[in-house]
């Protein structure tokens, strides 16, 4: 499992918000992989 780093420009578009943003988590998202070998189907 891997943390996206933020962009660097981050604090710059969100000034009033970037310390809430980034300590304040609102959502989670999970990105799944199942390697070709697992499904069998080839696609």
């Amino acid at each position: 499992m891997y943390e996206v780093d933020p962009l660097p420009r981050t604090p710059d578009l969100f000034p009033d918000g970037f310390q809430d943003l980034s300590t304040n988590p609102n959502f989670l998202f999970f990105v799944v992989e199942v390697p070709q070998s697992v499904t069998g189907s080839g696609i």
